[in-house]
């Protein structure tokens, strides 16, 4: 069969499986996507009652015993990534979920308040399609007090909390210190393993790591790790930083109020939202916290890549086509240098007869063959280097997209699924994405590798493709789907340089010098 036609086969059999594709993307649209957040699931434990509620990201653990957020734990992790557990006094199995705590560990929403002893009150308030919300109640005398948390089936990272303050009685009530904690300043990297990480403040909505001594607005406190963050954000008139040490020398964060009174059947609300995530600046600022990050020139730029890539979602509604979009933008970006690569390359294997001629002409003075080559590419117009050009670009756009699809993994996680795979943002389960671009690969390579008329090396051929996808076999199925269609559209884009060099023909050869003419007197003196 034809070359051409093996060509022609495969750019129009590709849209056919990608369309005789949609018909399951539906399915793995369901398959990655619940339609509602499941009931959250009670566990009892020494007389208490803990509260699971799993996002698609996030195990959360509530607990009667104080109505506070016992454990906040990622079991969704991109490659390269481990789940991880935000609540340092809490460790989490990652294969069972199964949890065990620290005695007087330190819990978020945890309110120390006197007269507080005992259990709290539990009941699901609201249940909808992506959103939670629990009730903790209790109540102190004439005070009663409510703790109502929302919990959002989003790649936030964060869950809402109200805490109501009411009187019941029929005089003022006085609140000397109410303080509602955050947690430690560590993380647990490995079960018994701890990271220190840094303190650090929102003040009038400017990042500090103290406080300073004067102060229009307290916005909030928390820690920031590398792979990790745990922040109280606390936009409340009358509430203020609180840190002090534990008696293992952590030290402890939370936000206090102070010196106030409830009026007779007065109440109060306060909001709160606890980001307890990875610190990537997009999912920062979708809770306004984007400043507890510093970003340099590569983030900007991967920022960059990220936000073109959700523009294209939101115009696709799909990250598959999202990604296909991109493709396709890269490689119209490209062509121009594409065609030069190709074309640098073919004039090259016109030159190659009279490169061999040179060869064999000055093989035994290297300086002179080299400065004779160097000749014959000016006088061609041939940069011999200039063929690696797109290949450099190409490997740093691989990469960006890459980290791209990495640092996004939450949004694409929660999009709808592509095809057969329900989940771009992690390996193909089925490894079929692998399999296509291996076969890709090879076809690229056997169609337009130059063989001279002999039988093609399919050593060769065939190594590279096979060793790069078990290698990478395991990388995010975004990225393959990208290489994928980076490799067809290559195929065509050769297929048609190729059509405009067929014109081209061999640099004909030099004629060989004849014999140099004898000198006068040359004969005589050999007669003689």
């Amino acid at each position: 069969m034809p070359r051409t036609t093996i060509f022609l086969a495969v750019i129009l059999l590709t849209p056919l499986v990608i369309a005789s594709g949609l018909a399951g993307a539906g399915l793995a649209a369901l398959a990655a996507q619940r339609a509602e957040l499941a009931e959250p699931l009670i566990h009892e434990r020494e007389g208490y009652y803990d509260i699971e509620v799993r996002t698609r990201l996030t195990s959360y653990l509530f607990s009667t015993e104080a109505g506070e957020l016992r454990s906040a734990f990622l079991y969704f992790a991109p490659y390269g990534q481990r789940r991880d557990e935000m609540v340092a006094d809490a460790t989490t199995d990652p294969q069972t979920l199964a949890r065990s705590f620290a005695p007087e560990g330190v819990f978020p929403f945890t309110l120390k308040l006197s007269g507080l002893e005992g259990p709290w009150e539990y009941r699901l308030l609201r249940r909808e399609e992506k959103m939670i919300q629990l009730e903790f109640s209790k109540a102190s005398g004439d005070l009663r007090l409510r703790k109502i948390y929302t919990i959002r089936d989003d790649p936030s990272y964060t869950v809402d909390c109200e805490l109501v303050l009411s009187n019941a009685g029929g005089r003022s009530l006085p609140i000397e210190e109410l303080k509602l904690l955050v947690g430690t300043d560590q993380f647990q990297v490995l079960r018994g393993q701890f990271v220190t990480a840094e303190v650090r403040y929102l003040f009038d909505g400017e990042r500090t790591g103290v406080v300073p001594p004067s102060y229009g607005r307290f916005d909030g406190l928390g820690v920031v790790a590398k792979s990790a963050a745990l922040f109280l954000l606390s936009r409340q008139a009358g509430f203020a930083p609180s840190l002090e040490l534990d008696g293992r020398g952590r030290k402890v964060l939370g936000v206090k109020a102070e010196g106030f009174e409830l009026a007779p059947g007065e109440e109060r609300t306060y909001r709160f939202t606890l980001y307890a995530g990875r610190p990537k600046w997009t999912l920062l600022r979708l809770s306004g916290l984007e400043r507890l990050v510093d970003v340099g020139p590569f983030g900007w730029a991967l920022i960059g890549i990220v936000g073109f890539l959700d523009w294209l979602y939101r115009l696709s509604g799909n990250y598959g086509w999202a990604i296909i979009l991109f493709t396709i933008v890269v490689r119209i970006v490209l062509f121009p240098l594409m065609r030069k690569q190709y074309y640098s390359m073919a004039k090259m294997q016109r030159l190659a007869p009279r490169l061999q001629q040179l060869q064999q002409r000055y093989k035994q003075d290297r300086e002179l063959l080299q400065k004779k080559m160097m000749e014959l590419y000016r006088k061609e117009g041939i940069n011999p280097l200039s063929g690696c050009l797109p290949l450099l670009i190409q490997l740093p756009i691989l990469y960006v997209l890459w980290q791209a699809i990495l640092y996004s993994a939450e949004r694409v996680h929660l999009s709808p699924g592509f095809l057969w795979m329900a989940d771009l943002s992690v390996a193909d389960p089925y490894y079929i994405i692998v399999v296509l671009n291996v076969v890709a690969m090879v076809l690229q390579s056997w169609l337009f590798t130059p063989t001279g008329g002999q039988k093609p090396n399919w050593l060769l051929i065939l190594g590279m493709p096979i060793f790069m996808g078990f290698l990478l076999r395991n990388f995010p199925a975004g990225m393959w789907l990208y290489w994928l269609f980076t490799t067809v559209l290559q195929i065509g884009q050769q297929w048609l340089i190729n059509r405009e060099l067929g014109r081209l023909r061999p640099v004909p050869l030099e004629p060989e010098p004849g014999p140099e003419p004898e000198k006068e007197g040359a004969s005589d003196e050999a007669r003689s």
